[in-house]
């Protein structure tokens, strides 16, 4: 992501909890993206006129944490020093001209600091998921086994004659078999 005032770079990067990210601080290393993707951006920033535009990386936790108030999410930031270049296993028995480096990002260790807290939100996204799911593919969704307008639940196991009952499920799944979709597909819907 950047700044399109000052031209700085923000390399966001997800840890699973915030013990993750203190250790890559410690031993002051993340892994990166691309390495040659992120030298082609700064030298696009260079010729843009941002050449002394600065890089950052953004931790987040996936984890939230408890305060004295809420649970939240922290956010960490600190300038990166340089990046260097990463071999990855899938660099090896390939064409030369095939290897794709990974990066190793180095940081400006005194730079870093506890930039914000995102506060954490009891959210269940299952419902919606499955309704934007069955608005790409109507065909396989009989009236027969219709939702529910007005339901808020996240209990879908109890929620009879609607589409997440187990009878309504298994009428999807029969229907599923003729796309060929397998069960632990269905599963991560």
């Amino acid at each position: 992501m950047s700044c399109v005032n000052c031209g700085s770079d923000y390399e966001i990067k997800s840890k699973n909890n915030a013990e993750k990210i203190n250790l890559g601080f410690k031993r002051n290393s993340f892994r990166g993206g691309s390495y040659p993707y992120y030298y082609r951006n700064r030298r696009e920033r260079v010729k843009g006129g941002f050449s002394s535009s600065k890089h950052f990386l953004v931790a987040v936790s996936r984890t939230a944490l408890q305060t004295r108030q809420s649970r939240s999410y922290p956010v960490y930031i600190a300038e990166i020093h340089n990046v260097l270049p990463r071999l990855k296993e899938s660099n090896f028995c390939v064409p030369l001209d095939e290897v794709r480096p990974a990066s190793e990002i180095r940081l400006k260790l005194r730079t870093k600091e506890l930039w914000f807290r995102i506060p954490e939100m009891k959210q269940n996204f299952t419902f919606l998921a499955r309704k934007v799911f069955e608005s790409v593919y109507p065909d396989y969704f009989p009236e027969d086994v219709a939702c529910p307008k007005d339901t808020n639940t996240t209990d879908y196991s109890k929620m009879v004659g609607t589409r997440y009952d187990n009878s309504c499920i298994n009428k999807m799944k029969a229907r599923f078999e003729k796309l060929a979709v397998k069960d632990d597909e269905l599963e991560n819907l």
